[in-house]
């Protein structure tokens, strides 16, 4: 009898270690899970990281070349100004003739 409760307290301790093994094996394994779910937020955050910097670049290079076009047209307008004005003041000296003439019909321009 003394050796069968040895017997059973031996198998006993046995699947008490087992069990504690198991257990042990699980909590690494879920850790394990744990640390790989981790790393692939990482990666994800980091490739979605990467992405945005790329628009980013983009965008300031969109910019860049925007600006660029503004200080052209600003150029063109500033080149043009001096004209426009010459043509509108032509136009407006000829509209006064114009209406000097209409003023004083038959007798040529009027002064």
């Amino acid at each position: 009898m003394l050796i069968m409760c040895e017997k059973k307290m031996e198998a006993l301790t046995s699947a008490c270690e087992r069990k504690r093994d198991a257990r042990g094996n699980v909590s690494t394994e879920l850790a394990q899970v744990r640390k790989c779910r981790t790393i692939l937020k990482v990666v994800r955050l980091q490739r979605e990281i990467l992405q945005l910097s790329e628009k980013e670049t983009q965008l300031v290079e969109e910019e860049h070349k925007l600006r660029l076009e503004e200080d052209v047209l600003a150029h063109e307008v500033e080149t043009k100004r001096s004209r426009y004005e010459r043509l509108c003041m032509g136009t407006q000296k000829l509209v006064q003739q114009l209406t000097h003439v209409h003023k004083c019909p038959g007798k040529g321009v009027c002064e």
